[in-house]
């Protein structure tokens, strides 16, 4: 009898995931099987925040060599598709302060135009206002602030990395 129960509740949660829609995140299966290597190009840097565009790049590099769907090529030219974009906007914002009114936190936002397309120039997903943020403690010290402000900027790149990758592999 206990076994009966048993059965019945794994059923019954089976067809509740099944319901609901629930299914394993995509790995890319849309995309042309062909493609097996991926070129990240360097991003373009229009603001005036040094390094950020190689820690984004950085992240990419690491989102695609995660997955294991494509290999990552060293240039472009042995790329059956590359990914390549611009940091378009990054801005800060205080978004908390003291009891004095001096800031103790700022948010930082940062927006991507982000293409992912194949070696014959056809473009397989793009994102042209690709955004995201990050909040970090600021201080009475520049050096403290300037270096939570680079994790922050790190963290940021590293989310918008993982945001743009998901988003390529299930077309959306």
């Amino acid at each position: 009898m206990t076994n009966k129960i048993y059965l019945f509740i794994a059923v019954c949660i089976s067809l509740t995931c099944a319901c609901c829609g629930y299914h394993f995140s995509p790995g890319g299966e849309d995309i042309d099987p062909s493609i097996q290597s991926i070129y990240v190009d360097k991003f373009l840097n229009s603001t005036s925040e040094a390094y950020v565009e190689t820690f984004l790049r950085n992240s990419l590099i690491e989102q695609f060599r995660r997955s294991k769907r494509f290999s990552i090529s060293k240039n472009e030219k042995e790329a059956d598709a590359l990914v390549s974009g611009a940091i378009t906007t990054i801005q800060t914002f205080h978004v908390s302060y003291s009891e004095t009114n001096i800031a103790k936190e700022d948010e930082i936002y940062m927006a991507l135009d982000i293409r992912f397309y194949t070696d014959e120039g056809r473009t397989i997903w793009r994102n042209q206002n690709l955004t995201g943020k990050e909040v970090y403690i600021i201080g009475n010290d520049p050096a403290f602030s300037q270096r939570n402000k680079e994790r922050a900027l790190r963290k940021l790149s590293e989310d918008l990395a993982e945001k743009a990758y998901r988003n390529m592999m299930s077309g959306f």
